[in-house]
Formats: C-alpha cells, sequence, structure tokens
C-alpha cells in the first residue's frame, strides 16, 4: 500500500488514511522469486497529514523486507519535498517474524508520531525517527539495529526545522548539528574540553544540501523540542540572513 502525496486534505488529519489493514510478508502460495526481494508493506507519503490505524504487519523476516519504507516517490536528489515529514500511527500490530518495523529511503528523515507506542515500545504519544546523531536526547534511544531508527518517549515532541535562504557561497556544504544544552556546555566547559566534541564529527547530525527539493536550496532535519544545538556549516563561512521553516504541524 503506498500514499504518495496528500494535497487535497483540506489542512485537516484523519482525510487520508489506512485503517485497519492486512499487510503480509510472505505466505504458502508466495512465488519463489520473491526470495530474491525485499519487499515493503506501506511506503508513506512525502507529505503531512496522513494517518494509519490499526494496521497488522506478518511475515517481513528476510533479506532487508520492512514493514514501511518512508517518502513515496523520493527515490532520487531531484524529488519534490526535502523531507521530516510526520506521519501519526496508533494501534499498530507488528508480528514477532517482522524483522524492521521501518526502513529509511531517500532523502531519510520522516517523522512517525506513534499515538498509542507499538511502534517505538515508549509508550503514548511517543516518536520514531530516523539515526541522526542530535536526536538521541535523554529521552531517546537508538534501536536502529533492531526496529530501524531512534525513539523517543512522550515527554517530548519531534518537529522539522527547514534552514533556507543562505547566501550562494554556502549551496553544496552539508549542515552539522550537535546537542548543545546547558548542562552540556558547562560540563565541556569545565573540562576544557568543548573544541574536542565539536571538533569530532561523530557528535553531529549531518544534513545534505538539497537544492531542487521545497524549501529549495535548503537544510532540512528533525529535532527534538526543549533542546539546544549547535548548528554549523562546513567552512564556517559568515552571513548576513536565513530564512527557518518551521513544520506545518508545530
Amino acid at each position: 500500500m503506498e500514499m504518495s502525496r496528500t494535497d487535497d486534505n483540506a489542512g485537516k488529519d484523519g482525510m487520508a488514511q489506512i485503517i485497519g489493514g492486512l499487510v503480509i510478508g510472505k505466505s504458502e502460495n508466495t512465488e519463489e522469486a520473491l526470495d530474491r526481494r525485499s519487499p515493503v508493506g506501506v511506503r508513506t507519503p512525502r507529505t503531512e497529514l496522513f494517518t494509519m490505524s490499526g494496521v497488522k504487519f506478518y511475515n517481513y523476516n528476510w533479506n532487508s523486507a520492512a514493514a514501511m519504507h518512508t517518502c513515496s516517490h523520493c527515490w532520487h536528489d531531484n524529488n519534490t519535498d526535502s523531507g521530516a515529514r510526520t506521519i501519526t500511527v496508533w494501534d499498530l500490530y507488528f508480528d514477532t517474524t517482522v524483522q524492521q518495523y521501518v526502513s529509511y529511503t531517500t532523502p531519510w528523515r520522516t517523522i512517525f508520531f506513534d499515538k498509542t507506542g507499538e511502534l517505538t515500545t515508549k509508550g503514548v504519544n511517543s516518536w520514531f525517527l530516523p539515526k541522526y546523531q542530535h536526536l538521541l536526547q535523554p529521552e531517546c534511544e537508538d534501536l536502529d539495529s533492531t526496529l530501524g531508527g531512534i525513539v523517543c518517549d512522550g515527554t517530548v515532541e519531534a518537529r522539522r526545522i527547514a534552514i533556507t535562504g543562505m547566501p550562494a557561497n554556502f549551496f553544496g556544504m552539508r549542515m552539522k548539528v550537535a546537542k548543545f544544552d546547558t548542562a552540556l556546555e558547562t560540563e565541556k566547559l569545565a573540562d576544557e574540553t568543548i573544541q574536542t566534541y565539536l571538533k569530532d564529527e561523530a557528535n553531529y547530525g549531518i544534513v545534505p544540501y538539497k537544492d531542487k527539493q521545497l524549501p529549495t536550496n535548503s537544510w532540512t532535519i528533525p529535532y527534538i523540542t526543549n533542546h539546544r544545538y549547535r548548528v554549523h556549516w562546513e567552512s564556517g563561512l559568515d552571513f548576513k540572513e536565513m530564512k527557518i521553516e518551521i513544520s506545518d504541524r508545530w
């Protein structure tokens, strides 16, 4: 099952949705050719305002098969959206044969808001997110090796932010985002290791530049709210202005 766009939702949740779906990867009469593939049950849209409820997934336990893929029709760099859109789910069921809940695909940024916690295993109003280092806040946990991403409990929120409107000499650069809460800064400064922390690329979520997506010439990524971040570009060039586009669901 695949939904590509939800432009006709008139700004309302619950108009484009899957309710009570049954999704089976393999059955007794599955063709042998499927053994060489890595299918997916549901591919989510590249826009906001899509919901899934009561969907059950079975028998996704070979190769890289997964219950869900992200961002329909975003398989190339010229796709029409920069990603990090929010999909709302609740009352999902994953049989023990499902080895991966979410397989992230280009541009690897979709946010899942789980109202009941079956996707995240973190309880009500929790979050399933792509693996970026800056998202590993204290309220979150990396489950990439098992379920396919980072999960956060309901005490926080995840939101999309796109930065655009930068000078042309920034185009093509990667943006780097590091956790930088006040407590972390105080600890690092006290130990005189702040520069070591900031110079280690392993501490950053790396955001590639996208020129042909919406918004154009932008850097878009999810953030965990109520935390502070250090954002900079690779060459450290100066700028006079930028534009920040927040999520439609803020």
